[in-house]
């Protein structure tokens, strides 16, 4: 059986996955060192910072390559260059997010719904996103992370704090179908219905019965709704299953998914279909109904519903003697147990 590799730097040994890592960072090490003319077992710490940023990885690859590369050079006894390895680790350059489209971004605010179930469900949220993907260039691992506590809305304008403290300004456009803080405070109130009532059929019910958003449209922007002191709290962003209903406790939507959506915005509108979901559900108080209108109220069969029930009784008639059957043909076989002979 062959000894494991032992380490050239701490004397221990090496597993054969660590073994194998080591061979192939040290491999690219010292190919990038023959295509710039360094020789690799005597590369300084300029040499080293410079493969760093040609070929870039997170600190804890960078660390394995440096380990890799301290084993290979005391094997062959050269010894280490340089005095901390520690600190040629770089944090890997952060790549600057893509602006979107200001075209594409008017074509999909005037597309997205802001009425129906569950269209108007998923194109209330889309809205919000977009628009503070367009407006702010937030990036979108900040946008994942930002709760209904970073959202104000004052004076007509929507004010976004992001991690940093720093507050940005999404200023109101006279079309309240391109308005963005129009969008957020929709939007912020369907969060809010969600919270305080925990009902998707409330929430069904309001985004039913909403009117469609056209240029002459008020701005709901001029009298937000009060939030509650719980939905401050609460994810922004959080992901909607295909029947409308919201995660509990609610979590944020990942940053994957977010860069998926803002691609989409780009390409084409993801389709959300209208359900007709209806029943005693979609009945609501009257709390959540405006001022002089009444709740509509349902129509019931009575008498095909007790005939249904009478039938039911009827068939479930027979069910008991057959149980009674059933239990005397099994206490039978028990007595018949009990009287066997075991050789």
């Amino acid at each position: 059986m062959t000894a494991p590799a032992v380490s050239a730097v701490t004397g221990r040994p090496l597993a054969p996955s660590t073994t194998a890592g080591y061979a192939a960072d040290w491999a690219l090490f010292a190919d990038w060192c023959a295509a710039t003319d360094h020789d690799p077992l005597i590369a300084d710490a300029q040499t080293i910072s410079a493969f760093n940023a040609a070929c870039p990885a997170v600190p804890a690859t960078q660390r394995r390559r440096l380990a890799a590369v301290e084993h290979h050079r005391r094997v062959a006894g050269s010894g280490i260059a340089w005095k901390s390895s520690a600190s040629l680790v770089t944090a890997p350059p952060v790549r600057a997010r893509v602006p979107l489209d200001p075209d594409l971004v008017v074509t999909a605010l005037r597309l997205l719904p802001s009425r129906g179930w569950t269209a108007g469900l998923f194109g209330r949220r889309d809205k919000a996103l977009l628009v503070l993907a367009a407006a702010t260039q937030i990036p979108y691992r900040e946008l994942a992370v930002m709760t209904v506590g970073q959202l104000d809305i004052v004076d007509g304008a929507a004010g976004v704090t992001d991690s940093c403290g720093e507050l940005r300004i999404i200023e109101e456009t006279s079309d309240p179908v391109l308005c963005g803080p129009c969008a957020l405070t929709r939007w912020r109130r369907v969060i809010d219905v969600e919270v305080t009532t925990m009902s998707v059929a409330r929430i069904r019910y309001l985004l039913k019965k909403a009117p469609v958003v056209t240029a002459a449209s008020r701005h709901v922007r001029q009298d937000p709704e009060p939030i509650n002191l719980k939905t401050l709290a609460v994810p922004l962003f959080p992901p909607i299953n295909q029947w409308g209903h919201l995660p509990l406790p609610i979590h944020p939507l990942s940053r994957h998914a977010i860069s998926i959506l803002a691609r989409q915005f780009q390409t084409g509108l993801p389709a959300h279909r209208d359900l007709n979901v209806a029943g005693v559900a979609d009945i609501l108080s009257r709390t959540e109904i405006g001022a002089g209108e009444r709740a509509p109220q349902p129509v019931y069969d009575w008498a095909a519903a007790n005939q249904k029930k009478k039938q039911a009784i009827a068939q479930l008639a027979s069910l008991s003697a057959t149980m009674d059957e059933l239990d005397a043909r099994i206490n039978k076989l028990i007595d018949r147990t009990r009287n066997l002979d075991l050789d």
